[in-house]
């Protein structure tokens, strides 16, 4: 009798720390396809610099990205390949 409730308790136990434990499960990778979608600001004009950028950053499929420029210079700045559109953003946004 000793000997089954110490199995007993046992596994009692073990069912407990189980349960407190938190299991590590891998995230389900997000397919989001091959197709790309590109949109633009009419109203910003880009100078023959950014358009050269601009089209050399088109020319290659990645995954979020974005692309920024101030206007009235040559300066812009992109990002290519990041996990979330808006972090993509911020991050071009921040380089100009």
């Amino acid at each position: 009798m000793k000997h089954f409730a110490r199995v007993a308790i046992l596994t009692v136990t073990g069912i407990t720390l189980s349960a407190l434990v938190p299991t590590v499960t891998a995230a389900q990778p997000c397919d989001f396809g091959n197709a790309v979608r590109v949109a633009t600001v009419p109203d910003i004009k880009l100078s023959r610099v950014q358009r050269e950028s601009f089209r050399t950053y088109r020319s290659d499929r990645a995954y979020f990205g974005a692309f920024y420029v101030v206007e009235g210079t040559d300066h812009g700045f992109w990002t290519r390949e990041f996990h979330d559109f808006d972090i993509a953003k911020a991050a071009a946004k921040k380089g100009c």
